[in-house]
């Protein structure tokens, strides 16, 4: 049964994911809608409940919480969603500073 309210767009995006303690890993984003983002992922380190900052550019970073994960890729619910719909093509002007 799907929970979400916003559609999920399909991407294909390297991104850059920290967990509190600094530690780093890279992964490929693979969907992403207002509310989080499907996060493809080669550990199976990363679990359920742990927050995440990640990084999408040098510029723009996101922070949200692993609402689950499989040994594939984790689904990450962010921290503030968007009130708007996020489209693919905006995440080359996107300006986030990094917290």
């Amino acid at each position: 049964m799907e929970h979400r309210c916003s559609t999920r767009k399909k991407i294909l995006l390297n991104v850059i994911i920290r967990n509190q303690r600094g530690l780093m890993q890279r992964g490929k984003a693979r969907n992403l809608s207002n509310e989080g983002m499907y996060i493809e992922v080669t550990s199976a380190e990363i679990k359920k409940g742990i927050m995440l900052d990640i990084e999408l550019s040098d510029t723009c970073c996101l922070r949200g919480w692993v609402a689950h994960d499989s040994d594939n890729g984790i689904g990450v619910l962010f921290s503030a969603p968007a009130f708007t719909e996020v489209e693919p093509s905006d995440l080359a002007t996107m300006k986030i500073k990094k917290a």
